[in-house]
């Protein structure tokens, strides 16, 4: 291909990447949708590289395809990007690299001022990685991708709680040793959001007490609750309902029809409960989601 060699200080627009990456195709994206400080996309490119690339904003990157190599470094080291491969530049890192075959990705750029402030004001110290396979931030990054391809169906509520887990999942796994701080709040670190966060997820149906959350934080429980609220933007139980009426979208998404079933599933009291709850969230019945479905 014709890629281009040079010194790049990029702003993450779609319309420069295309730009500089003459080789890649956006096939969805969030431009257009109210996420201050975030950018999501995913697409496909042929081979290109750079001399040196630096980016303004930070950059989480998943291989949503085959394996790929890619030379990295002044040293041309090679690795090969396994498929759910994770590449992480953080804003302003210089390097060059080569992209040595076509690829798939998914993507999020999150601005620096946009992660320090879901940090609680404290400067990110993260380093480059690229390689390494983690699910739960494939995940994460697969879950904005699906979001702003359905144009932000979730609201602006679940991208900040999405942007917590994502920040939650940076500092925990590229090297910030500062943990958040919380004005007026005992602090609730990464590692210990990642752990409430789990406990909830795993606990879905039942729900867990605010007490028992408290304890995975390490925190009385009136601390924990403000703490929690401060990162999140969201009650514990608030955040507990927003992720049950997710996962049920997700189920009713993915083909079961039966809304009694769904509902009792994901821990809401009856049909006609989560009936109110999700349409309060989504706009739309339960029942209008499945006839979307079924004529898409």
């Amino acid at each position: 291909m014709g890629a281009r060699s040079r010194d790049l200080f990029l702003d993450p627009t779609w319309t420069e990447f295309r730009e500089v990456i003459p080789a890649a195709t956006i096939l969805s994206s969030s431009e257009g949708l109210p996420w201050p400080g975030l950018r999501v996309a995913q697409g496909m490119s042929r081979p290109w590289n750079v001399r040196n690339l630096a980016l303004a904003d930070h950059l989480l990157a998943v291989n949503a395809g085959a394996p790929f190599p890619v030379s990295i470094g002044r040293g041309g080291e090679e690795i090969v990007m396994e498929p759910g491969a994770i590449w992480f530049s953080p804003a302003g890192d210089w390097y060059p690299h080569e992209v040595l075959a076509p690829y798939s990705f998914a993507l999020v750029t999150i601005t620096p001022q946009k992660l320090d402030s879901l940090l609680g004001g404290d400067p990110a110290r993260i380093q480059r990685h690229f390689g390494t396979v983690w699910p739960q931030i494939e995940h994460l990054v697969r879950t904005f991708v699906a979001e702003a391809q359905g144009g932000g169906p979730s609201g602006p509520a679940f991208v900040d709680a999405l942007s917590a887990a994502l920040a939650a999942q940076i500092v925990e796994t590229f090297g910030v040793r500062t943990p958040p701080a919380i004005r007026g709040a005992a602090a609730l670190p990464p590692a210990r959001l990642r752990r409430v966060l789990q406990a909830m997820e795993a606990n879905l149906e039942s729900g867990l007490p605010v007490e028992t959350l408290a304890r995975e934080a390490g925190l009385s429980a009136a601390h924990f609750a403000r703490a929690f609220k401060r990162v999140t933007g969201r009650s514990p139980h608030q955040y507990l309902i927003a992720m049950r009426l997710e996962r049920a979208r997700m189920a009713l998404i993915g083909g079961r029809p039966d809304l009694g079933e769904v509902a009792f599933r994901f821990g809401f009291a009856d049909q006609a409960h989560f009936t109110r709850l999700y349409r309060r969230r989504y706009g739309i019945t339960p029942g209008q989601t499945l006839k979307q479905e079924r004529r898409a």
